[in-house]
């Protein structure tokens, strides 16, 4: 992630509608990602399913960290 700016701290992320770059931004008290023409996004909105993804991946990654050590 970038340096703190006005609109929040910039991060990697492009806007999907208009491709500027997302700023986080913690004001509504939920984390939001906001563009600089005003598009907002919650994390969810763009990363749908990852929690659950990693739920079902975590047992595997630990068994096999456990078989490595």
């Amino acid at each position: 992630m970038a340096e703190p700016s006005s609109k929040g701290r910039a991060t990697v992320l492009a806007c999907p509608k208009c491709a500027t770059v997302l700023y986080e931004n913690e004001d509504a008290g939920a984390p939001q990602l906001l563009c600089a023409r005003g598009h907002g996004y919650a994390p969810e909105e763009l990363f749908p399913g990852i929690a659950e993804d990693l739920q079902s991946v975590l047992p595997e990654l630990v068994d096999a960290l456990t078989e490595w050590v």
